[in-house]
């Protein structure tokens, strides 16, 4: 897990969203690759986000994953075999010292993205 700054800016860009979305976002802060990238995987992140367990379930983490990606805050995008988030404008809030590229692949990699909040009334997650 990598540290990262919470900057005062956050209050304003998160003022749209519930308070458990807030949450979730300051959270994936740390858990992000140094191109603020992570792999979608709920029952992980969830995992990783409540280690207790005792606070929100992974259907509500769902929930507010997307969210965070109908505010577009985050960017939840499909691969053939994977899905992945994108943090928006995370390198403008995050500078890490060492840099080391990604290992998940980008947004532009993905054909034609739709927002996450679209697939949810699919029935997909």
């Amino acid at each position: 897990m990598k540290v990262r700054q919470l900057r005062e800016e956050y209050s304003d860009l998160l003022a749209g969203v519930s308070i458990p979305a807030r949450y979730v976002y300051l959270c994936l802060q740390p858990l992000a690759d140094d191109e603020g990238r992570v792999v979608y995987a709920p029952r992980r992140l969830w995992g990783r986000i409540f280690p207790s367990g005792d606070l929100g379930t992974e259907p509500e983490l769902i929930e507010w994953l997307a969210e965070l990606d109908a505010a577009q805050l985050i960017q939840i995008y499909e691969l053939p075999t994977s899905r992945y988030l994108q943090i928006a404008n995370f390198k403008r809030y995050q500078r890490p010292n060492r840099t080391a590229p990604s290992r998940l692949p980008s947004p532009t990699q993905a054909a034609a993205p739709e927002p996450f909040a679209a697939s949810l009334e699919d029935g997909r997650s």
